[in-house]
């Protein structure tokens, strides 16, 4: 309940004001602060701290990066989503340092810019520019990624290990410094071309479980120790793999035109389908007996790309006040 009053607080004060509102910061008490930039929601946050983020476009953090363990939450990002809520966008970057916003969650958010994340963070629903842990952080173990767009998936100078990305799209770098970490149910738009001619080289001892790899056409000719069952592969052969049963039920030589009921390119688009064409031999044939790609597992992808979450459907304010001085407002509110 409490949610829902921000919500709708803050989509009225946005659409009467014409100005950005404000963020807001509930403490686990209920007491709720309202800030006006993520570096003041860093800086304020304390353990524990919900923050929702609204509609609009908002600064990356410049100064401050969240320093304790939070859950921050926008209103989404999808473009069916957002004729009422409108979409939360960060213009810039957001992070999580280590050594204290350990396990801190990130939903509903477009980034424009890099997410830093620390171990045993979790991010869903989210279109980033790059999931990314800093040089001199600590091995970011742990993380949990799922539902999300993301234009790239790498450690710098670190590692990324023991992790899971699940029903989520991934183009260009995917794998830099990479290990032991589980990918299921993903796209991979990733090609042989651009900064990462064989994208697998640094990902080591990963498993690769009911994805989609829809453009890589041939595979670096270095053995590669990571484990494949049950995806679509454009290529017609299998990686060079360091040991031939770390593989199984992969389905070869599907090009994107016979996988995928519309989609063309290496980036993401609102308006392709990557829904699986009737007839791919991909339906059913995952792991788990689902659709292989990120309609199919535990948690398929939502389109709406909405947290779970009451969210303004429909929102009407009049112009001017009525005879009575009454100014009529009208909000249809959904539970995601």
């Amino acid at each position: 309940m409490r949610f829902l009053f921000i919500l709708i607080l803050t989509g009225y004060y946005s659409a009467l004001n014409a100005q950005q509102a404000p963020i807001a910061i509930v403490s686990a008490n209920g007491a709720t602060k309202l800030v006006n930039t993520l570096d003041e929601a860093a800086q304020q946050a304390q353990t524990n701290d919900i923050i929702y983020l609204p509609a609009g476009n908002l600064p990356g953090q410049s100064t401050t990066f969240f320093t304790k363990r939070v859950t921050v939450i926008g209103v989404g990002h999808h473009p069916d989503s957002a004729s009422a809520n409108g979409k939360t966008f960060i213009t810039g970057n957001i992070g999580f340092s280590f050594g204290g916003a350990e396990g801190s969650v990130l939903d509903g958010v477009h980034i424009a810019g890099l997410v830093y994340l620390s171990a045993n963070c979790k991010v869903y629903r989210v279109n980033a520019g790059t999931l990314y842990l800093s040089s001199g952080w600590p091995a970011g173990d742990n993380l949990i990624v799922e539902q999300c767009i993301l234009r790239n998936f790498y450690a710098y100078e670190s590692a990324i290990t023991n992790s899971k990305v699940r029903n989520s799209v991934i183009t260009n770098v995917f794998t830099t410094n990479v290990s032991t970490t589980t990918f299921e149910n993903c796209i991979l738009l990733v090609s042989q071309s651009g900064s990462s001619p064989y994208p697998l080289e640094q990902a080591y001892e990963c498993t690769f479980r009911n994805c989609i790899f829809p453009n890589m056409t041939s595979w670096n000719s270095s053995p590669c120790n990571s484990f494949f069952y049950n995806n679509i592969m454009a290529a017609s052969e299998l990686p060079v793999l360091s040991n031939a049963g770390n593989a199984s039920r992969n389905i070869l030589g599907q090009s994107p035109s016979v996988t995928f009921v519309q989609q063309s390119g290496l980036v993401y688009q609102y308006d392709q389908n990557y829904r699986l064409k009737p007839g791919s031999p991909g339906i059913n044939a995952g792991t788990d007996g689902k659709d292989i790609g990120i309609y199919g597992g535990p948690s398929p992808y939502k389109d709406g790309a909405v947290p779970p979450n009451p969210s303004i459907r429909v929102s009407q304010i009049d112009s001017e006040t009525n005879l009575n001085g009454i100014l009529r407002v009208r909000f249809n509110v959904r539970v995601n």
